[in-house]
């Protein structure tokens, strides 16, 4: 289930937040980004995205069925203990600092899971790719095992005739494999390139040196 989640508060730490969501689609749902100020820099992010903003904090509170509010702010103490004060039962709310830990324990947690899985991934590309090489080595050894005995067979005559359908069965088996072999070589190479993309998202997981400053 998708959670919904506001922002109290525009700042630089916020908009770290909101960049780090929108890599993991489908995780959260930003109901609204708040701040006294409109040029705030993650009010301006979240217009840009079309997600909703207000220069009120008590927007915040009128979010139906708010799950999560982050309070993000530097801003008039009034103000933030109103907002404590009328905030849902059903409501949590997450302070800055808890939200700076929160940040680094979901990154953290995000590139050991990708890192586990892209070595596990590797692991058996490898064992795959060594089994394929010594299939082949196989295939090839029976398909001259297959051709020598076709010439057996043939110098045999009428006594060789049963062996030479046995030998002729062999080269059909081992083109089979041959073709078999060169659709699991197909699905390596789709593998090869789902391994660049998981290394691509891990990469955009990463902090960028902006968001490592604010948290």
């Amino acid at each position: 289930m998708t959670m919904k989640i506001a922002f109290v508060g525009g700042g630089d730490a916020t908009l770290a937040f909101l960049k780090f969501l929108e890599k993991i689609p489908g995780a959260a749902e930003v109901m609204i980004v708040t701040d006294e100020f409109r040029d705030a820099p993650a009010l301006r992010y979240a217009a840009e995205r079309q997600l909703r903003v207000s220069t009120n904090h008590l927007d915040a509170l009128k979010q139906p069925d708010l799950d999560v509010l982050f309070e993000i702010a530097d801003s008039r103490a009034d103000i933030l203990a109103l907002i404590r004060e009328h905030l849902p039962k059903r409501t949590t709310l997450i302070t800055s600092d808890q939200a700076r830990v929160l940040y680094r324990l979901l990154s953290a947690v995000i590139e050991g899971e990708f890192s586990s899985i892209e070595e596990r991934f590797m692991h058996n590309i490898k064992d795959i790719k060594k089994s394929i090489a010594d299939f082949s080595t196989i295939t090839k050894n029976i398909d001259i095992l297959a051709i020598n005995a076709s010439i057996e067979a043939a110098r045999a005559g009428e006594a060789g005739k049963g062996f030479a359908v046995v030998a002729s069965s062999i080269k059909d088996l081992v083109k089979n494999s041959r073709d078999t072999l060169q659709y699991v070589r197909s699905v390596l190479e789709k593998l090869t390139l789902i391994h660049k993309d998981m290394q691509d998202t891990r990469k955009a997981l990463k902090p960028k040196g902006d968001e490592t400053q604010t948290y």
